[in-house]
């Protein structure tokens, strides 16, 4: 009598699917074979095809397992395994069977919508939250983003499209200079693509504060003369950075953004600040510095003083010379004199 078909163990590779990875080793086992009995398990695509002959244990258990199958050269798709016992007595079963799909063709290598933030290069406002998408992965595949030593995952919607929005990359903590974002997709049978890569720039180091020239105005303070062009100027910036100078009493502001020549100088010369109407008393001139990533340097400050007021009209003393005629006696030494001018005040007599 022939012996019963014995059982094949399922799904085959955990999922019943045989990728890239798994294709040289594919494990068969099962059970249900009489003790000691042959087992034949024999795999193929209905081109090719492989075979193996094991023996069950006492229990009947059987296995291939050190003499696995590798099906890397057949053809994707379906591939029927198939399985007998001979007993002892030479009598063979009816044959046991199942199907597992070998899908090993690694996708293709996805695409990395580019400029990244921008301009391709992360500044200091934006090294914690790095936003990566892009196109070209299967339905619903597992996608991994690398840059540096930081990775994150994501799953490609139906359409193949995918971000990483909400769940950004920090690479705050990684060195100043040149990263490669690398992104891998993983498609269902868990086949990885080659590399889809995109060089940016990590520059989110803020640059040093520039420099005010003083003394503002000649003498550090803005008279009436002087209220409707006050002009500021400094050195010490990146070459062809952006430099923003304000100026404020506390109630009132202005600035101005200018750009620094290759030397790292700069002025506001052409758009001189107006405060003929700001509070006379210190006004308060910073000076800040964004360099060509986007990073902003601390302010430089300097206080000058608006007195714009005009002082009140002098006293002068009278009669001049006692009686208010110059005689012949007088003429070479007319003494004025006067009060009312403000403490050292300086005085002209015409």
């Amino acid at each position: 009598s022939a012996p019963s078909a014995v059982t094949i163990t399922t799904p085959i590779e955990t999922d019943g699917i045989v990728n890239a990875v798994e294709d040289a080793d594919v494990l068969i086992v099962g059970s249900a074979a009489e003790a000691n009995a042959s087992v034949t398990v024999t795999i193929t695509d209905d081109t090719n095809s492989l075979s193996r002959t094991v023996a069950a244990d006492s229990s009947g258990a059987w296995t291939i397992s050190g003499s696995e199958f590798d099906v890397s050269t057949f053809n994707n798709g379906t591939l029927t395994v198939s399985a007998t016992q001979t007993d002892t007595a030479g009598n063979t079963s009816t044959a046991a069977s199942t199907t597992v799909t070998l899908d090993n063709t690694a996708p293709s290598a996805p695409s990395i919508s580019t400029p990244i933030e921008i301009d391709n290069i992360v500044n200091a406002s934006e090294d914690d939250t790095v936003l990566i998408s892009g196109s070209g992965a299967e339905a619903n595949a597992s996608l991994t983003i690398t840059i540096g030593s930081v990775s994150i995952q994501t799953t490609a919607d139906g359409s193949g499209n995918w971000t990483i929005a909400s769940n950004e990359i920090d690479i705050s903590a990684l060195s100043n200079g040149t990263l490669t974002v690398t992104v891998t997709q993983t498609d269902a049978a868990g086949n990885e693509s080659s590399s889809a890569t995109q060089d940016i720039t990590l520059d989110n180091s803020a640059p040093s504060a520039p420099t005010i020239i003083t003394p503002i105005e000649s003498d550090g303070i803005v008279n009436a003369a002087e209220d409707n062009d006050v002009l500021i100027e400094g050195s010490g910036a990146e070459a062809n950075a952006s430099v923003t100078v304000a100026i404020t009493d506390g109630a009132n502001s202005l600035d101005q953004t200018v750009t620094a020549d290759a030397s790292g100088d700069w002025t506001i010369s052409g758009s001189e600040f107006d405060v003929s109407t700001f509070n006379n008393g210190t006004l308060t001139v910073s000076a800040t510095q964004t360099d060509n990533a986007g990073n902003t340097s601390t302010a430089s400050t300097q206080n000058i003083t608006l007195d714009n007021s005009a002082p009140s009209a002098l006293t002068i003393t009278t009669p001049i010379e006692g009686d208010g005629y110059v005689n012949a006696a007088e003429d070479a030494d007319v003494l004025i004199a006067g009060s009312g001018a403000e403490n050292n005040a300086s005085v002209t007599v015409t």
